[in-house]
């Protein structure tokens, strides 16, 4: 792309023993250089101020008009019922979205099949 990218991908490595795990790419995508190599300085922020932290990430930034966060618990999260969660996700994405709340979704696993079109953030 010759440009620096952002490359999302998932790994399953829960498959049957014999069988190779499995990797799949699901998007590739320019980065936003003058926001995602800009140095954070995390000094600056009280731990309870921090939402997400890693020492490996492609990009960072600060959001400062962030109302919600929206968690799917990975224990409870059964994924026989992903149609079900991406249901009431999409539900609470039109929801917040006419309120113009912004928020972060975290979640386990991808809803994309399920939400086309109803969940955009």
């Amino acid at each position: 792309m010759g440009t620096p990218v952002e490359i999302e991908f998932a790994v399953n490595l829960d498959v049957p023993a014999g069988r190779p795990a499995e990797f799949g790419l699901l998007q590739m995508r320019p980065m936003v250089l003058n926001r995602e190599l800009e140095v954070l300085d995390l000094d600056r922020y009280g731990h309870d101020q921090i939402v997400c932290q890693s020492g490996q990430v492609l990009g960072n930034g600060v959001q400062r008009d962030l109302r919600d966060l929206v968690v799917v618990d990975r224990d409870r999260f059964e994924r026989s019922r992903s149609q079900e969660v991406a249901s009431d996700l999409g539900r609470l994405n039109a929801r917040l979205r006419a309120e113009n709340r912004k928020y972060i979704l975290i979640g386990v696993g991808r809803w994309d099949p399920w939400t086309r079109g109803s969940a955009s953030r």
